[in-house]
């Protein structure tokens, strides 16, 4: 998608950064991942239909948010999650996917978070 290819271009990749280990929770069609720059790259969904829209170069996990147990402790400078915390049912389940990210994330790493604009969608929540 040609809006995401311009997104990673001219914003997400200044605040990822050059040289950076990047999984993507929750990654859908790969939208983010397949357009940032990374040495190494993960897609984290718990749709195994997922892994036909990834570039050869991701690792794909097939898990849920909350048990990333295929991505080892301290090893991902960043984690990119777009339009996925607000589906989480329970102040728990938040809890337990941000233990997880807390687990893989790098010390001083980064976790960026995109929502939707509740101004324009707080029925919807």
């Amino acid at each position: 998608m040609a809006i995401w290819k311009t997104l990673c271009e001219n914003f997400f990749q200044r605040v990822v950064g050059d040289g950076k280990v990047v999984a993507d929770l929750a990654c859908g069609y790969g939208e983010f991942i397949n357009n940032i720059k990374a040495p190494k790259k993960y897609a984290i969904d718990l749709n195994p239909d997922a892994r036909q829209f990834l570039t050869k170069d991701i690792e794909f996990c097939l898990s849920h948010a909350d048990d990333m147990s295929a991505i080892p402790s301290n090893v991902i400078d960043v984690v990119f999650t777009s339009n996925f915390l607000e589906h989480l049912k329970t102040k728990d389940e938040c809890d337990a996917v941000l233990g997880e990210v807390l687990r893989v994330l790098k010390l001083g790493g980064r976790f960026i978070i995109m929502g939707p604009n509740i101004r324009y969608l707080a029925a919807e929540y």
